[in-house]
């Protein structure tokens, strides 16, 4: 039979505008996308010269058929690929992954050729396995016009038109399967126009895309590509939400930092991902729950609009302050301990001291006693000072877990040897697990110690007694000290839970402070419960799995 002279011609004219388009992705051939597209151009080509010789009787129709169809199942992929490295989105091309589509391609391939000539059940099951294979393949190519479509009507990356010829051809290359199809194995001149027309389509979508909207002019995944990589590179965690404070994406200092994983977490509300409301907290410094503990961070907000000036989201940048702001407590303290207490106290030891000297006292050795408790004191807060230094000054932490009974009991062994007192060890657990935890030992240890020296201190008993309670929770171990003397004063309190003293409102020592900056070290929170007599102070602490940077 004659072929068909206007098919023939179209499809020379397709297989020109291919050519052409190839020569353009040489020319620009130093953009990370102008490799892939330009194979692609060239395969498209090769298949439409294909349909040039089935239709001129010079390649046999079965021949072509066969062709067509591996054809297909390579520019799918490759239509996909030139997606992800055009926009910057979807995974990145690597051998790994070239080398699986590779496999994919050739396996099906291999599948649909052979399945037709296979009877019975085998033949069956390899022609059901060959469509639900094409038809993941089909839904590849449509992925890659999903982005296209996303990075333009969500992220603003592409112009409108440039979008909609690419999504054009992308439409035309996902299903093509569907008119080779009809193609006769046998008789070549029955070679449908369909397939032609969908190859024109996609060859003048392609054409628009590059002469009328320059697709070689400027590369939108330099954008996300950019903007990602800059994200990474940041040490501070980054959240990014959608205009109704849903979650869109973080980077991976936001994972270490905060333990959030984007894959769990797309699409809820900040506020639920992360016990943080940002309408309230931005521009003051927030107390987060992290993997490491509840961490103070200074939460800054950017607003993020596309290329129109309208507002699509909020970027947050959260930088963790914990360390900062203890070394500023730190320095707080220990200059008021300097300019106060030690002055003051040095003092009152001179003053005593001249006056038992003159002979000027009634009793001197009431005067005495004063003078050796003062110099007792002074020892006592040297001693808090240099324990402090010690065990806050480490860059890391030391994690094990601990059995933490036997670590209260060891604090309780140790405060017997140096005073008469009476230590209760209480478990407020139900079940009969002993409470455990992974957490800094020597820290937590000799913050327990300064606790329970100061809570049989400050009791004006012959027999102090102090409770120690321990209760297993959800996340950690919480530790209640309780003392049954006069109670921390208000003011003590306040200083300690405000976070800073001022020349008016401050401490008297440094005991108080040592345990809020050793349990916030662990991650941990301090915490006062009101009771009738007494105080009681608990320790609420974090079970590490990871370490704590």
């Amino acid at each position: 039979m004659s072929p068909d002279l206007p098919l023939v011609a179209v499809d020379v004219l397709v297989v020109a505008v291919f050519l052409l388009l190839g020569g353009m992705g040489v020319r620009h051939r130093e953009r990370p996308e102008a490799l892939v597209i330009t194979v692609l151009w060239v395969v498209l080509a090769g298949l439409s010269m294909l349909l040039v010789l089935a239709r001129t009787n010079v390649i046999t129709g079965q021949t072509v058929a066969s062709a067509l169809l591996i054809g297909w199942l390579g520019i799918v992929p490759l239509w996909t690929g030139f997606v992800f490295e055009y926009t910057g989105r979807g995974p990145s091309l690597n051998r790994q992954l070239a080398f699986g589509t590779v496999v994919y391609v050739l396996g099906t391939g291999a599948a649909s050729l052979h399945g037709t000539v296979l009877h019975g059940p085998v033949g069956l099951l390899v022609r059901a396995g060959t469509s639900i294979l094409q038809t993941a393949l089909i839904g590849v190519g449509l992925f890659g016009v999903f982005l296209l479509v996303r990075s333009t009507a969500t992220y603003d990356d592409l112009p409108r038109g440039r979008s909609v010829a690419l999504a054009i051809s992308g439409l035309g290359i996902s299903v093509l399967l569907f008119s080779l199809s009809t193609l006769s194995a046998t008789d070549p001149v029955t070679f449908p126009w369909t397939t032609t027309g969908f190859l024109t389509v996609v060859a003048g979508a392609f054409a628009v895309s590059v002469f009328q909207y320059g697709l070689f002019s400027e590369t939108p995944g330099a954008g996300p590509l950019a903007r990602s990589s800059i994200l990474e590179e940041m040490s501070d965690a980054v959240l990014v939400v959608d205009q109704d404070d849903r979650l869109v994406d973080a980077n991976n200092a936001a994972e270490r930092t905060l333990g959030v994983v984007v894959a769990r977490a797309a699409g809820r509300p900040i506020q639920s991902v992360l016990g943080w409301n940002p309408a309230t907290a931005v521009a003051s410094t927030a107390t987060v729950p992290t993997p490491n503990g509840r961490r103070r961070f200074d939460a800054s907000q950017s607003s993020l609009t596309n290329t129109r000036g309208e507002p699509i989201g909020t970027a947050y940048v959260f930088q963790d302050v914990t360390d900062e702001q203890t070394r500023e407590q730190r320095l707080e303290v220990l200059n008021r301990v300097l300019r106060h207490n030690l002055r003051n106290d040095l003092d009152a030891i001179r003053a005593f001291a001249e006056a038992l000297a003159d002979g000027d006292v009634d009793d001197p050795p009431a005067v005495a006693e004063r003078i050796q408790r003062t110099s007792s004191d002074l020892v006592d807060l040297g001693i808090t000072v240099e324990r402090a230094e010690r065990i806050l000054a480490g860059d890391t932490l030391h994690q094990h877990e601990v059995a933490v009974p036997a670590l209260v009991a060891d604090v309780a062994d140790q405060v017997h040897d140096r005073a008469d007192c009476r230590i209760d060890c209480v478990s407020a657990n139900e079940s009969e697990r002993e409470p455990r935890l992974t957490t800094d030992r020597d820290v937590l240890r000799t913050a327990l110690l300064e606790l329970v020296e100061n809570a049989i201190e400050h009791t004006d008993s012959d027999t102090p007694t102090v409770t120690i309670t321990i209760a297993q929770t959800a996340d950690g171990v919480r530790i209640s000290v309780r003392d049954y003397g006069p109670g921390i004063p208000e003011r003590e309190r306040a200083v300690v839970q405000d976070g800073e003293e001022t020349p008016l409102e401050h401490g008297t020592g440094v005991g108080l402070w040592f345990v809020s900056w050793a349990v916030t070290r662990l991650g941990g929170e301090l915490s006062f419960r009101d009771i009738e007599s007494g105080s009681c102070v608990q320790l609420t602490l974090p079970d590490h799995q990871t370490p704590i940077p």
